[in-house]
């Protein structure tokens, strides 16, 4: 873990997924409660985190503590494994685009729950997003379809 000293304070840099707080060490040593020692990811306007482009290949595995948003332009029929490094209560999603061929199919591995259909749009250049929320056991997804 990486981090930076400013003003007397040490900052460490953390992934931060949206879910969490951060605690950071103060220094200060005047017994400070430990919420006023955390920065709430509300706290941090302006925070982003670029989307990451995956490489379509026949089985997908995603790290989850690189980003809240990856986009795959599927050019082959593909599985989706379970992501590595997930934590409970942690949110994603995937952006799924037909090649210019279309008719992909993506197949969800083991783990993965869903409450309706997760069959993605076969048309050229369709566009579909998934959402997943890690439950500490399941990936819970929902697909919003046809985009394009």
């Amino acid at each position: 873990m990486s981090g930076y000293t400013t003003n007397g304070l040490s900052v460490a840099a953390l992934p931060l997924t949206g879910n969490e707080q951060a605690a950071f060490d103060t220094e200060l040593g005047q017994g400070l409660a430990p919420e006023s020692e955390a920065i709430s990811v509300s706290m941090l306007k302006g925070y982003y985190r670029a989307p990451v482009v995956v490489p379509s290949s026949t089985l997908i595995t995603l790290n989850a503590l690189q980003a809240e948003l990856y986009t795959l332009t599927l050019a082959t029929n593909a599985t989706l494994a379970v992501p590595t490094n997930l934590q409970s209560g942690q949110t994603f999603r995937l952006e799924v685009t037909q090649d210019a061929v279309g008719a992909r199919t993506l197949t969800l591995a083991t783990g993965f729950k869903s409450s309706g259909t997760t069959t993605l749009t076969t048309t050229a250049g369709a566009i579909d997003l998934l959402s997943f929320t890690y439950d500490g056991t399941s990936l819970l997804t929902t697909a919003a379809l046809k985009f394009a």
